[in-house]
């Protein structure tokens, strides 16, 4: 139950509140082999997480992040029974505790995730991103007449990793050492990148970077996280930074 409660609350992250298409409010499950896969995909992001299961047959179905969370959450034991009849109603069993007549989704209604085709990039442990995005997060725009400034430039080059983040009053730099595979400058959107580091928790985690000029994903041992990139220049942070100073605190 921990196990199917935290991944729900993970991949939710993708999952659109309020949309004019039901599925995209739902969670779309794949039970096969030992595993239970999880995906939740707003158009613009998507996360998938695989848990370990015991599948005594396999299959698949959509329901509602907010239910399907809120059931698993209230249930009265470790572990969780899931069955979806053949008219696409689910049962949800733990302990004394039992939900019955769900109403699935359609599984083949659920937007397939992009196949971004992005070459590895670099590799960063989970502490090294999540102090390079805190520390500049603060400084993105908000304001959407810059669509480029709403998300945080990665300028990645095969020694060194900057990040940049502004809002034409504040600009935020911070670079690091790293080893990349290749180089790219990419902006990524400040919701992606803000649960990106939610979601991987671990400091002794790798967090595996691929990216092309449309896509980032990031993906390690417990979560994948693929994202459109935000199209569009960003401003030549260079030229604005004053070559010299009289007061430097």
């Amino acid at each position: 139950r921990t196990l199917l409660a935290n991944a729900v609350t993970g991949v939710s992250k993708a999952v659109t509140q309020r949309s004019s298409i039901p599925v995209l409010e739902g969670i779309l499950l794949k039970a096969d082999g030992f595993q239970l896969t999880l995906t939740g995909y707003d158009l613009e992001m998507g996360i998938t997480t695989s848990i370990e299961a015991n599948v005594l047959s396999p299959g698949e179905t959509v329901l509602s992040a907010r239910l399907l969370g809120d059931m698993v959450r209230h249930l009265s034991s470790d572990e969780v029974e899931i069955t979806v009849s053949e008219t696409n109603n689910a049962t949800i069993k733990g302990g004394i505790t039992e939900y019955n007549n769900i109403v699935c989704m359609n599984p083949g209604d659920f937007p397939e995730l992009p196949k971004p085709g992005a070459d590895q990039t670099l590799n960063l442990d989970t502490a090294t991103l999540r102090e390079m995005v805190e520390t500049t997060l603060y400084a993105v725009s908000i304001d959407d007449k810059k669509p480029a400034h709403t998300g945080e430039l990665f300028v990645i080059e095969p020694e060194q990793l900057t990040v940049v983040a502004l809002d034409g009053l504040r600009l935020a730099i911070i670079k690091k050492p790293v080893k990349a595979a290749k180089e790219i400058n990419i902006i990524i959107p400040a919701k992606t990148i803000g649960e990106v580091i939610k979601l991987f928790t671990n400091d002794d985690e790798v967090i595996h970077i691929a990216a092309n000029r449309r896509f980032v994903v990031f993906s390690s041992q417990t979560y994948t996280v693929i994202s459109r990139l935000i199209e569009g220049d960003f401003l030549d942070y260079k030229r604005v930074l004053p070559e010299g100073w009289r007061t430097r605190v």
